[in-house]
């Protein structure tokens, strides 16, 4: 019998890419929402899965996005809240501009679509107690932004290396979060990290795959980045888990270096994922969405979210 399973999108745009690396760029040519957006939502289309994308507020506001956050939708696939603007360390953000983040994208996509946003993952896995009471107050199903691995500090390191040591922000709750439950939980009203067997909250927490045991990243990054030899050595394990698989993907990974509009600053990121041309890619992500589809039921967060709360049958 299959499992279930959801594919994420992280919509972060080439520009905070090169601005993660400490890199700037002139001005922002929308390629994110103008080429590779459509890319993935074609590939889904052919695929017929339905995904979940985390759409930050700011590039959804401007005009020339609208459309395309309609087709999302339309296509059947669910937004999510990434945040206003994808603020670094935003953990570490004063409530009231947190509260702002979060309650800025909602109103922009209510605003452009009607849709009703339930979802939320924060920037680079960041999330901490504040934030995860303002989401369950103001209605959110679930968040997603834990991400249960020891390996997250290794590709910190990295960033602050490939940055030559000019971006460093590390939050205070990381290591928690190293320990957290790698399956769907309630997080505990003082300590986000474990699990609430009372179930207290109304929100679940739906943290991004991890291998067993060891914990290993199963994303699409480390995959890209890896090759389908890695790929081949996790899934294995990533499929006789318990867990449901919460797949998550980064716009970047279907970014066509010979055709898609791009500053110089996105390639001297020497971001991992950028190491292996596009074809590749688009072959790793060919062959692991046809992998999924013959081990799990592929469906949105929002419906992941309502099958494992209280009353359904993950609990």
């Amino acid at each position: 019998m299959k499992r279930t399973g959801a594919i994420t999108v992280d919509t972060d745009t080439l520009t905070i890419l090169a601005n993660a690396y400490n890199l700037r760029t002139e001005k922002d040519n929308n390629t994110t929402y103008s080429k590779i957006i459509p890319r993935f939502l074609d590939r889904f289309k052919e695929y017929d899965i339905r995904a979940t994308f985390f759409i930050i507020g700011k590039y959804a506001k401007m005009r020339r996005n609208h459309a395309i956050i309609r087709r999302i939708i339309t296509e059947g696939h669910e937004i999510a809240n990434h945040t206003m603007n994808h603020p670094p360390n935003f953990s570490g953000l004063p409530d009231e501009q947190k509260e702002k983040e979060i309650t800025d994208m909602q109103k922009i996509i209510k605003e452009i679509s009607g849709y009703d946003v339930r979802g939320f993952r924060a920037p680079e896995w960041d999330i901490d107690r504040k934030a995860m009471d303002m989401l369950e107050q103001s209605g959110y199903l679930y968040d997603s932004s834990v991400f249960p691995t020891w390996f997250r500090y290794a590709m910190k390191i990295a960033v602050i290396v490939m940055s030559r040591g000019r971006r460093m922000e590390f939050s205070a709750g990381e290591a928690r979060f190293i320990f957290s439950p790698a399956g769907p939980y309630y997080p505990a009203p003082h300590n986000i990290a474990s699990d609430d067997k009372k179930a207290v909250r109304n929100i679940i927490e739906l943290p991004v795959t991890v291998s067993p045991w060891l914990r290993l990243p199963f994303f699409g990054t480390s995959i890209m980045a890896f090759g389908s030899g890695y790929f081949r050595m996790i899934y294995p394990f990533v499929r006789a888990s318990k867990n449901p698989l919460i797949y998550e993907l980064h716009t970047v990974e279907l970014f066509d270096e010979k055709h898609d509009p791009a500053e110089q600053a996105v390639f001297k990121t020497g971001h991992p994922v950028l190491k292996a041309p596009f074809a590749e890619r688009l072959r790793i992500f060919r062959k692991s969405m046809e992998s999924f589809l013959d081990d799990y039921n592929l469906v949105t967060m929002r419906e992941l979210a309502l099958k494992y709360n209280k009353a359904g049958s993950g609990f």
